[in-house]
């Protein structure tokens, strides 16, 4: 019996998440091809953690000095769009109200998915050579374009990382991690 339950366990953690297989996209730019699959998959569990936080909790904050588990999804959302608007496509970035009060969870997972999918259009019109643009971070780093979408990603990872944190100080289960 133990046996059967640990096998179907393990076929479970294979099949349930759908949104992390490995799906062939052949994509013309041989960047996005390769960072295609690993930002979906990095979306995608960060939403997971977003989802797994119960809305009550959404304020919760393991100490003053540190965000909210809303903050820290707000943050990440803004910095996805300032990083990818400023730096990747070249626009002047919109007012982000990153106020969390009066938002509901609903509501900030989708702004997280929003900045997610604007990533998705960006890496996926790049071409080779604007990929490799230069760009002048923060007015101090001098950088390229797929740096920049590597540093969006890392970011995320980063406070992903804390939001799993805040899920286990609330005796909340954090999803399967994905990995690459």
């Amino acid at each position: 019996m133990k046996k059967v339950l640990l096998i179907s366990l393990f076929w479970l953690s294979f099949t349930s998440h759908e949104a992390f297989s490995q799906t062939e996209v052949t994509l013309e730019n041989e960047f996005a091809d390769d960072f295609y699959p690993v930002w979906q998959r990095a979306g995608a569990y960060l939403l997971e953690v977003a989802e797994v936080m119960p809305a009550e909790l959404y304020g919760y904050q393991p100490t003053e000095d540190v965000f909210t588990f809303a903050e820290q999804l707000m943050h990440t959302a803004a910095n996805i769009y300032f990083l990818n608007a400023t730096y990747v496509q070249d626009e002047e970035m919109e007012d982000f109200d990153l106020e969390t009060e009066g938002k509901s969870k609903e509501e900030i997972i989708q702004l997280l998915r929003e900045a997610i999918a604007s990533v998705d259009a960006s890496y996926k019109a790049l071409s080779p050579e604007e990929e490799n643009e230069a760009v002048n971070l923060f007015n101090r780093i001098e950088t390229n374009k797929k740096r920049v979408l590597l540093l969006i990603r890392d970011h995320m990872t980063h406070h992903r990382g804390q939001l799993v944190i805040y899920l286990r100080m609330n005796g909340i289960e954090p999803p399967s991690y994905v990995g690459w």
